[in-house]
């Protein structure tokens, strides 16, 4: 038992350094939406290929921050009818939206 509490306390710290860094990737997704932005009104240039990386950096983000962000409980989930629900239907219900949000198939 107390190998799998290490193994789960060495995940929960490879989770947030992960975490941490990657999120700073929305600082660059955002300088490259402004930079875009600002040289397609100022000078009349426009390239798909900034927007098409600010999607890939966003996605980047949400895929290897996500795990992070359940970690510490900041996931939006749906208050009104989960606390409506008895506790037990209610860790059910977030058991299985965790489940299927990280599995391969809800990204498709």
């Amino acid at each position: 038992m107390q190998s799998l509490l290490k193994l789960s306390r060495a995940i929960d710290a490879f989770t947030t350094l992960v975490g941490r860094w990657v999120s700073w990737l929305i600082v660059l997704a955002v300088i490259i939406s402004a930079t875009n932005a600002t040289i397609r009104k100022v000078f009349d240039v426009s390239s798909n290929a900034y927007l098409e990386l600010q999607w890939v950096l966003f996605s980047v983000v949400f895929l290897l921050c996500s795990p992070w962000t359940l970690l510490n409980g900041e996931h939006i989930k749906i208050d009104i009818i989960n606390h409506t629900l008895p506790l037990k239907v209610e860790a059910g219900s977030t058991w299985s939206a965790m489940c299927s949000s990280s599995s391969p198939s809800a990204s498709s």
